[in-house]
């Protein structure tokens, strides 16, 4: 890896967390729900289904996939946020809430990914 991958991934991770904290300052986390986190993961999912259908085949464009997937994606997904956040419905023993967060957080996603890289299929042909 040279140094401008390195940049590449940076400044892409650099737009993926500040679009992450601005989301999470538009949508506030409500006191028994962290839809801030939950969205960001939503979004970052779905794009990474677009990013991933239009540039994986192409060896030319290999800085898309780390701008936008590594980069953009990767800062604003957070799968650590996501981690904490159930530590602390598991130590409030908030169990309903720990199951429909991991839950909607894993199975929308993977459904996300796949929606995003089916409409860039849609749109791309």
């Amino acid at each position: 890896m040279n140094i401008m991958q390195w940049l590449i991934v940076f400044a892409g991770g650099g737009i993926g967390s500040l679009l992450r904290y601005v989301l999470g300052i538009i949508i506030t986390n409500q006191k028994h729900f962290y839809l801030g986190t939950l969205c960001a993961n939503l979004m970052a999912a779905f794009m990474i289904g677009m990013f991933y259908q239009q540039y994986q085949l192409e060896p030319a464009r290999a800085w898309f996939r780390l701008f936008f997937i590594t980069g953009v994606c990767g800062g604003l997904s957070t799968f650590s946020t996501l981690s904490h956040e159930n530590l602390i419905l598991i130590q409030e023993s908030r169990w309903t809430e720990l199951l429909l967060y991991s839950v909607l957080s894993l199975v929308t996603g993977v459904l996300l990914v796949w929606a995003g890289y089916k409409a860039s299929q849609w749109w791309v042909t």
